[in-house]
């Protein structure tokens, strides 16, 4: 990385997590919302905020209110979360194909049973994903911006909550 770049990095990293911070504590403690437990938030870049609805319907229903409101975020289940980051969405692995080429298990290293992925193959983890709503904070985000996610997501508890 050039010299140039290594410079922005502390600054926008302070600002992401600023925001962050500030959406964070505008919006805890909201019944029925569980916030994405983030053990070090100094440390973490805090370019997303993620939180939980009780169930995978509300938290659609909780996304499309708050695009409502003009405050961008999504769901698994609109693509605004990039879906590569989702086991299930990874065609090659649940095609059956990924067994006889380099995939995990053609390692030395795997100790493992398992001999394929299934899409449903982890419904807790897919129990979470559903739930989650996820919205990206970028180096643009002011305090208002901040405070409008802010507004708009106790606006949005008030009615679906």
């Amino acid at each position: 990385m050039p010299q140039w770049q290594c410079g922005r990095l502390d600054p926008l990293l302070s600002l992401f997590r600023q925001t962050k911070k500030r959406i964070v504590q505008g919006v805890k403690g909201i019944q029925g919302l569980k916030l994405q437990d983030v053990p070090d938030p100094e440390g973490e870049c805090g370019t997303t905020f993620v939180f939980f609805a009780p169930d995978a319907n509300m938290a659609k229903r909780f996304s499309a209110a708050l695009n409502a409101e003009n405050i961008r975020c999504g769901t698994i289940y609109d693509n605004t979360i990039p879906d590569r980051h989702i086991y299930a969405n990874w065609p090659f692995m649940t095609s059956g194909k990924a067994e006889d080429r380099r995939a995990p298990w053609k390692s030395p290293f795997y100790k493992g049973a398992v001999s394929g992925y299934t899409p449903d193959q982890c419904p807790q983890s897919l129990g979470y994903l559903g739930r989650a709503v996820m919205m990206f904070i970028d180096q643009f985000f002011t305090a208002d911006d901040a405070d409008q996610v802010v507004e708009g997501i106790l606006k949005v508890a008030s009615a679906l909550l």
